[in-house]
C-alpha cells in the first residue's frame, strides 16, 4: 500500500502531472545536467567573446585614436608639401627668368662684340689712313723743306757769287768770307716757324775759334806832290 502510494506520489509533479519512474528522472536529470553544463560553456564563451570584442572595441578605438593622429600628420605633411611646391614652381619661374636673361646677356655679349670687332676693324683702317696721311704730311713738309733750302742756298749762292768776287779782287781772308756767308745765309733763309711744317731744325756744330787772320794795313796814301 505504502510502495504504491510512494510511487504514486513520486509520479507527480507540483502541478500534479506524472514525471514517470525514479529512472526516467535521473535520465531527465543527467540531461538537463549536460544541457546546463552545455549552457554554461556557452556562456563562458559567450563571455571570452564579449571580452574578446571589448578588446577589439579598445584596440579599434586606440587605432582610431591613432588613425586620427595619423591624419592629423598627413594634414601637416599635405600642407607642407604645398608649401614646398610652391616654393619649388616659385624658384623654377626664378631659375627661367635667370636663364632668359643669361640668354638676354649673352645676346647682348655677342651684340658688343661684333661691334668691338667692326670697331677695331674701323679704328685699324682710321689709323692706316692716318699714318698714310702723317707720311704723306711729312714727305710733303721734307720735299718743301728740301726746296726752299735750295732755294734759299741758290739764292745764297747768287747774292754771295758777287761778294766772294769782290773779295778775292781786294784780297779779303777766306775765313772771313765765310763768316760773311754764314751771316747772309740766315739772314736769307726764313725762320723754321713759317714752314709749312714745324720740324726740329738740325742742331748746329759748335763754330771753332779760328784765329782772324791779321789784316794787312793799308797802303798809305802817297803824298800829293806840292803845286
Amino acid at each position: 500500500m505504502d510502495k504504491k502510494k510512494t510511487e504514486s506520489m513520486s509520479s507527480l509533479d507540483s502541478n500534479g502531472q506524472s514525471l514517470g519512474t525514479p529512472t526516467d528522472n535521473s535520465a531527465q536529470m543527467a540531461i538537463l545536467q549536460s544541457k546546463l553544463t552545455a549552457t554554461e560553456q556557452l556562456l563562458l564563451q559567450r563571455d571570452t567573446t564579449i571580452a574578446e570584442l571589448q578588446q577589439r572595441v579598445v584596440n579599434v578605438t586606440s587605432s582610431l585614436s591613432q588613425v586620427d593622429v595619423l591624419n592629423e600628420k598627413i594634414e601637416e605633411l599635405n600642407k607642407t608639401i604645398a608649401s614646398k611646391q610652391s616654393e619649388l614652381e616659385q624658384t623654377q619661374n626664378s631659375v627661367t627668368a635667370g636663364k632668359a636673361h643669361v640668354r638676354a646677356l649673352e645676346r647682348t655679349n655677342e651684340k658688343l662684340l661684333e661691334q668691338n670687332a667692326t670697331m677695331s676693324a674701323n679704328i685699324e683702317t682710321i689709323m692706316e689712313r692716318l699714318t698714310a696721311v702723317l707720311t704723306e704730311r711729312e714727305e710733303v713738309a721734307n720735299e718743301m723743306r728740301l726746296m726752299k733750302e735750295k732755294s734759299a742756298v741758290a739764292q745764297v749762292q747768287r747774292l754771295a757769287e758777287p761778294v766772294i768776287r769782290a773779295m778775292q779782287e781786294n784780297g779779303i781772308d777766306v775765313d772771313e768770307g765765310r763768316r760773311i756767308l754764314s751771316v747772309v745765309k740766315e739772314t736769307v733763309l726764313p725762320p723754321a716757324q713759317e714752314w709749312p711744317v714745324q720740324i726740329e731744325p738740325e742742331p748746329e756744330p759748335e763754330p771753332e775759334v779760328e784765329e782772324e787772320a791779321e789784316a794787312e794795313p793799308d797802303p798809305e796814301p802817297e803824298p800829293e806832290p806840292e803845286p
